[in-house]
């Protein structure tokens, strides 16, 4: 399992590296230039929230966004797409997770889309900044059922709008050419500080690693015991 970031994380799954992306073909997921025009999703009491709207600036032109927070009111979880990026807050002592999906209207599917831009590009990538180290994810599902996810890794603390990339090797048996939905996740479980996330544009890319400054960074990540809830 490989994981390769711009910045060294305290915490992650696998293999971490440095990596550069001089020159790299990529392909815009959502740059979040369309905000949620119904306003921010809040979650209380570990019922999630969710709303889908359009947003040209998303692949499949639509992008739903669940949150899903376990403390009561008035303490929640929060998520928005506002400024040109998608926000992420939890209020102190709420472990809080936010999956945003996109897979068409209405759940009617991508259609097929060739992520890796015909065998150009090799990596998800995301524009990252956030105050507490935060667990993220991207999954996948391809046309013909088939779906994979990265292992859920962590950001570490105190980082400033640093680039996060995730290996298409991380999702072997998945037909990254004829992609039918991408999921992207963060996940807080810290209950000591109020998180407060940014990520912007969400992308593939061809960044090609710098092996000579990899750093081998096992651990686990037990505390991050959400599990990602759909809509039937």
């Amino acid at each position: 399992m490989m994981r390769f970031r711009t910045f060294t994380v305290a915490t992650a799954v696998g293999l971490t590296a440095m990596a550069t992306a001089a020159g790299a073909a990529t392909m815009t997921l959502d740059d979040f230039d369309t905000d949620i025009a119904s306003g921010p999703v809040s979650s209380f009491d570990n019922i999630p929230a969710t709303i889908e709207d359009s947003a040209p600036s998303a692949i499949g032109n639509f992008r739903e966004i669940t949150v899903v927070g376990d403390s009561g009111v008035p303490d929640a979880a929060r998520a928005a797409v506002d400024d040109g990026e998608l926000t992420f807050s939890n209020d102190a002592g709420v472990q809080g997770r936010v999956d945003v999906i996109y897979d068409g209207e209405g759940d009617s599917g991508l259609g097929g889309v060739d992520l890796t831009m015909g065998g150009t590009d090799g990596f998800f990538a995301f524009d990252l900044t956030t105050d507490v180290s935060i667990g993220y994810q991207v999954s996948v599902m391809d046309t013909f059922g088939d779906s994979g996810s990265s292992p859920l890794t962590a950001s570490g603390s105190f980082v400033s709008d640093e680039t996060v990339l995730i290996s298409f090797a991380e999702f072997a048996g998945v037909d990254l050419t004829s992609a039918d939905s991408v999921t992207l996740s963060l996940v807080d479980t810290s209950t000591d500080f109020a998180a407060d996330v940014t990520v912007d544009n969400f992308r593939t890319t061809s960044a090609i690693p710098l092996p000579a400054s990899a750093l081998l960074m096992l651990g686990g990540l037990g505390a991050f015991g959400f599990a990602r809830k759909r809509r039937g």
